[in-house]
C-alpha cells in the first residue's frame, strides 16, 4: 500500500515492517521534533514519499513529533491507519 521508495514514520509496527517488508522506517519515538524534521526534509529532497502507520494511542504522540498539518489518511487495517504526510503548506 506504500511505495517501496517510501519512508514510514511508525512505533509499534517497526519490527513487522522491518521483518516482512523492504521500506524504510523512522521510529517517532525515537527522535526529537527537531530531528524528524530534519530527516522529513532529507526524505523529501531525496523525493521519497513518507507515511505513517499508527495504531489509535499513537496519533497524538507521531503528531507531536510530526506536526499535524499534511496528514491524509490512506487507508485502515482495523485499528491501524495508514497515513501519508505531505509537504507543509
Amino acid at each position: 500500500h506504500v511505495p517501496e521508495n517510501a519512508v514510514v514514520s511508525c512505533m509499534v509496527t517497526s519490527g513487522a515492517l522491518y521483518y516482512y517488508t523492504s521500506v524504510a522506517t523512522l521510529r517517532y519515538d525515537g527522535v526529537s521534533a527537531d530531528v524528524a524534521d530534519r530527516y522529513v526534509q532529507r526524505i523529501r529532497q531525496l523525493n521519497r514519499p513518507i507515511y505513517a502507520l499508527l495504531f489509535p494511542f499513537e496519533l497524538e504522540p507521531a503528531k507531536a513529533v510530526h506536526g499535524t498539518d499534511g496528514w491524509e489518511k490512506v487507508r485502515q487495517f482495523g485499528d491501524i491507519t495508514l497515513w501519508k504526510l505531505h509537504a507543509a503548506q
